[in-house]
């Protein structure tokens, strides 16, 4: 980082960015808008975040909705593999223990599932 400003720069942006989740306890989106502000006024990365402050704010908000949607997608993939073995005759004990589904997840299946009978 001594032999590049631009990287020291970046370093210090992420260092507010993590400082204002950390201690500030604000959201994603709004530490990296104050972190961008701070640093524009700090003549830190001034251009670049001048110029692409929005999309960095856009791009990094919208991967954290990307890791929640792989969430989402591997926890109805666990209901539908619980709802499979409950179907089957496996115990709701070994369905959570398999799945990894809380227990009202897989009371939920199972009031569905008695509902179709």
């Amino acid at each position: 980082m001594e032999h590049s400003k631009t990287l020291k720069e970046y370093a210090e942006f992420v260092a507010r960015v993590r400082k204002y989740t950390d201690d500030s306890k604000l959201e994603l989106t709004e530490a990296l808008q104050k972190a961008i502000e701070d640093c524009v006024r700090s003549n830190i990365l001034r251009e670049f975040l001048v110029n692409h402050g929005g999309d960095i704010v856009s791009i990094l908000s919208r991967e954290i909705s990307i890791e929640d949607y792989v969430q989402i997608r591997e926890e109805d993939k666990a209901e539908k593999i619980a709802d499979n073995l409950l179907r089957n005759g496996v115990s709701k004990e070994i369905v959570i223990r398999s799945t990894e589904l809380s227990m009202a997840q897989v009371e939920k299946i199972i009031k569905r599932i008695n509902k179709e009978k």
